[in-house]
């Protein structure tokens, strides 16, 4: 529907953000000019590359986007909350 494009309208800020499964200082809050939160990415951490087997560097983003008429909340996959 047009609800999801909608709400996608504006500018996307990054704030330094904190996850566990990502690297401190090369992780970031995906906030809307207003202020929602749409999401986090950043850098994965070593330890978590190990324990998958990855060998290489990733990077991961996880952005929520609203349902027509649903409030804008940003719900984690990995169960961490925003700052």
């Amino acid at each position: 529907g047009q609800g999801a494009g909608k709400a996608l309208a504006g500018t996307a800020t990054l704030v330094p953000g904190k996850a566990p499964f990502l690297l401190d200082g090369r992780s970031a809050w995906v906030r809307r000019d207003d202020g929602c939160v749409w999401g986090i990415m950043g850098e994965v951490h070593p330890e978590v590359l190990e324990a998958l087997g990855l060998q290489n560097p990733a990077v991961v983003c996880e952005l929520t986007v609203p349902l027509e008429g649903e409030d804008w909340v940003y719900r984690s996959i990995a169960g961490i909350g925003h700052e």
